[in-house]
């Protein structure tokens, strides 16, 4: 195991390294406080019996407001944590003071009431004892509720002269983690909370060491948190050292610093089963029915023909059927890219192959062409009007030559016209025989 020495040294050392790489791209900055943010949130949290799992805490840092089966209480707190987090990652390094109000301000973003007398509690230094059974399943009285405004006071003196020395380089200061250390050591020792105080410590104590350069800190449930709480016993209540709690808090600094030198060389700093937990995030939010059901093939591609187009056509060669008085011939076709459906009337539509037998249509027109105007023999001019459907992998649309609306009706596979749209598809083709007949005439 490492010595408190050789840990400090190999930080200053890592810092080195990341201060070498020079500014960082956003993306990777971005990455490297989302990374931070997570962990931060949700082992916090959890080591204090925080229920929400780590693909929940993701939820809520997106901004649900609702996981399914967790009590509010634990979304919420977990919520006003990330807004916390965010806030300190935001400001950075630079001179940073902690004064009381800071302290108080964070308690009553992380900790929501149980009950009005809790409300009473909240932000407010606590008014009754409390204490601990430590790993030695002994009792340990923290700071009494009288003691704690002068304790408060002194503490948040020292340190911020501390951090007044490290700011302004003076001889005499402080190294810059062992500070943060013994502020997040002595910070637990007043307690000065009725509840929330290990995460306002271990907030207050980033806080520190982002405003000095370093990254946050969290610890682990399991051997992390156990190694944490045996260790911090050890000073507050049997006088042992605190080197092997500081080189134990050091590492976890450490860790953070090689998770941000991983990122700026390009290394995967996710879980290597993140991408799946992702996933699952993503799919909580997505609904439960699927929007798309089917793709274009030859089974697709008849049902649309038989139910929709065909129906479109029917009611075209029925509609359109009043221009042919004015005209000596009619043709109605029906073309794909491999042959063509030659209609006389609409009983064709039922009886006759589709022009794309046994074949995937990428693209069907139906052409309505009159010819030969009679009225007048000088002008003897023809009309027409097309129609086209494209059909796509997931969806088929309709278009209609010299009509600036492309595509104006998409459909999936398994989406046929309403009756209105029918009547829409007719009228933009009937509009548009007239124009020609209004053109043609001079009208």
């Amino acid at each position: 195991m490492s010595t408190l020495a050789e840990k400090l040294q190999h930080i200053e050392s890592l810092r080195s390294r990341i201060e070498s790489k020079g500014k960082l791209r956003e993306e990777v900055l971005r990455k490297i406080s989302y990374k931070f943010r997570l962990e931060c949130n949700y082992h916090s949290n959890k080591i204090e019996g925080g229920t929400l799992t780590k693909p929940e805490t993701r939820s809520v840092m997106v901004g649900n407001i609702t996981v399914s089966g967790k009590p509010l209480k634990d979304i919420r707190e977990m919520k006003g944590h990330d807004e916390v987090m965010q806030d300190m990652l935001q400001l950075g390094k630079g001179e940073k003071r902690i004064s009381e109000k800071r302290i108080k301000d964070i308690h009553k973003q992380i900790i929501i009431p149980d009950s009005p007398d809790q409300e009473a509690e909240i932000g407010q230094w606590k008014q009754t004892g409390n204490h601990i059974l430590n790993y030695r399943l002994e009792k340990f009285e923290f700071t009494s509720p009288e003691e704690v405004p002068e304790s408060i006071h002194d503490l948040l003196n020292w340190l911020n002269a501390g951090l007044d020395k490290i700011h302004s380089q003076q001889k005499t200061a402080p190294n810059p983690l062992l500070l943060a250390f013994e502020f997040h050591t002595k910070y637990l020792t007043i307690h000065p909370f009725t509840d929330g105080n290990g995460r306002t410590a271990r907030l207050l104590t980033n806080l520190v060491l982002i405003s000095l350069g370093y990254p946050p800190f969290w610890v682990m449930e399991g051997g992390e948190k156990d190694t944490y709480n045996r260790y911090l016993a050890d000073v507050q209540a049997y006088g042992g050292s605190p080197d092997l709690l500081y080189t134990f808090l050091a590492g976890l600094v450490e860790r953070s610093l090689q998770i941000t030198l991983d990122a700026i060389e390009g290394k995967e700093i996710e879980d290597v089963d993140d991408w799946a937990k992702k996933l699952q995030l993503l799919k909580s939010h997505l609904p439960s029915e699927d929007a798309l059901k089917v793709a274009r093939n030859e089974e697709s591609t008849n049902y649309v023909y038989h139910n929709s187009i065909k129906v479109v056509v029917g009611a075209l060669m029925e509609k359109l059927s009043d221009f042919d008085e004015l005209f000596l011939t009619k043709s109605m076709i029906i073309t794909s890219a491999a042959t063509q459906l030659k209609l006389d009337n609409p009983a064709d539509l039922m009886n006759k192959t589709p022009p794309f037998n046994h074949q995937i249509a990428e693209e069907l027109t139906f052409n309505y062409d009159l010819h030969g105007y009679k009225k007048e023999t000088g002008n003897p001019f023809s009309i027409y009007c097309r129609v086209r459907w494209k059909l796509e992998t997931y969806f088929y649309s309709c278009s209609i030559d010299h009509i600036a609306e492309p595509n104006f009706l998409q459909k999936r596979y398994d989406e046929f016209y309403t009756p209105e749209e029918v009547s829409i598809i007719v009228g933009k083709c009937g509009e548009y025989l007239i124009q020609q007949l209004e053109r043609n005439l001079q009208l």
